[in-house]
């Protein structure tokens, strides 16, 4: 390491350590000023989850947990990003939607007000987007606020503790136990019954009148998740040699050409919702760790799944943490194993080994 380099590694390690004094300060400060804990949980019929920077598989392992809360004559109101409104509006179905970004925060609380939040929910971890949930609350003062693996001083009133190497679905059946809500199993809850996916659906059903439909997701929202062209290209050549199936590409703006197979397109949809309504009348799924993934267990889809080994939060193993977690699914992984939160580069994974598994599982009968 040169003289820069090891100049540069000494201002990283500083700012770790004041970012972290400074949320330390922050926490104090919020702690101090806010309201006095509640002896236990009272009484409550508006619930909020907080989902500030999350994703839409995040949104999609979260629905259970919705549909569970408005089955027990709850409001569930949302606070996450403008993109995932469509999920949460048109597919899982909540009481209200808040679209969170770093200049509303402020606002957000105010909006909240008017709803009468009595309960505040996170799912999530104490991890970058943290300090905007946290301020969020501070401004929101609810009746009663839960949260997961916080530090001492926090204003969440009740910190649950996590369960090791569990996938994330076990923290909501720790809400619901919490709550009192009898669950004896935990579902996702998508509905793709809106008019709006109508023309989604028609073509579907199109293509299966005389083929089963494959949807082949090979882009994450990484690209150290995604597949590279190459390997998509050798994947599709595969597709294409499938007798009795039609492969729909979710090519993501990519410069994908399937003008010279029979049996591949690429998806005639350019909108998520339109998409994910498509996928859902799939027979078998081929994707990288991205929301593909949570929609083909919710509907019990057929899936091959490619994850990279990532470390979530450098704390957990993203594999079972975010993994398929349903029966339907044959999860592949790469096998470099470089134990970092970005995990290994998915252009090294050797795409024979999911061209194998689908052929095995051919000649079984299984597809």
């Amino acid at each position: 390491m040169g003289f820069w380099g090891y100049i540069k590694k000494l201002n990283r390690q500083r700012n770790i350590k004041t970012k972290k004094i400074k949320t330390h300060l922050k926490l104090k400060h919020m702690q101090l000023f806010y309201r006095k804990t509640p002896k236990s949980l009272p009484t409550y019929n508006n619930v909020c989850l907080f989902m500030h920077g999350q994703a839409i598989g995040d949104g999609i392992i979260t629905s259970g947990l919705i549909s569970e809360l408005r089955k027990a004559g709850k409001k569930v109101f949302i606070v996450a990003p403008e993109r995932v409104r469509f999920l949460f509006v048109d597919i899982i179905g909540v009481d209200g939607f808040f679209h969170y970004n770093k200049k509303n925060a402020n606002q957000i609380a105010k909006e909240l007000k008017k709803c009468n939040i009595d309960l505040v929910i996170d799912t999530f971890d104490f991890d970058h987007t943290i300090m905007y949930r946290l301020k969020t609350l501070f401004n929101l003062k609810p009746k009663y606020a839960i949260g997961f693996d916080q530090p001492e001083k926090t204003i969440f009133d009740v910190s649950l503790q996590s369960k090791d190497d569990t996938h994330l679905s076990e923290r909501m059946k720790d809400i619901l136990d919490f709550l009192g809500i009898k669950n004896s199993s935990y579902h996702y809850s998508l509905s793709f019954t809106n008019a709006i996916f109508d023309p989604a659906h028609k073509y579907a059903n199109s293509i299966k009148e005389n083929k089963k439909l494959i949807i082949f997701n090979p882009f994450g929202s990484q690209k150290i998740r995604s597949f590279s062209i190459e390997q998509v290209n050798r994947i599709l050549s595969y597709l294409n040699t499938l007798k009795g199936f039609k492969t729909i590409v979710f090519d993501m703006g990519e410069n994908i050409s399937c003008n010279d197979f029979d049996n591949v397109i690429l998806n005639p949809f350019n909108d998520a919702g339109k998409s994910f309504a498509l996928a859902s009348n799939a027979d078998v799924i081929i994707t990288v760790d991205t929301a593909m993934v949570h929609l083909a267990s919710a509907l019990g889809i057929n899936q091959y799944c490619i994850y990279n080994n990532r470390i979530h939060n450098m704390k957990q193993d993203n594999n079972i943490l975010f993994g398929p977690n349903d029966i339907n699914a044959r999860q592949l992984t790469t096998s470099e194993y470089v134990n970092t939160e970005e995990g290994d580069n998915m252009y090294n994974f050797d795409v024979s080994i999911l061209i194998t598994a689908m052929d095995d599982d051919l000649k079984a009968g299984l597809l």
